[in-house]
């Protein structure tokens, strides 16, 4: 089993105030999960970093969704 897919498995449910405002244990797991995808460790996910942590965990997406998934979450659209 992957590091991700123990992380994932092994926290507990996150922590979520009301209001939407996360939690200080909350913000953690989402910094580990964020380490763990950031493999050059230079503040980005690129789509191959997360193409490469989905494979390790059997989850296999073509690649038009990866760069889908990366140009939603970025404020700048890039990937």
């Amino acid at each position: 089993m992957s590091k991700m897919a123990k992380v994932l498995r092994s926290r507990p449910k996150m922590c979520i105030t009301f209001g939407g405002n996360l939690q200080h244990c909350s913000c953690k797991y989402l910094r580990t999960a964020f380490d763990l995808l950031d493999r050059n460790r230079d503040g980005r996910v690129t789509a191959n970093e997360l193409q490469f942590m989905l494979k390790n965990l059997g989850i296999n997406v073509r690649d038009e969704i990866i760069h889908d998934l990366i140009r939603e979450a970025s404020h700048s659209g890039e990937w």
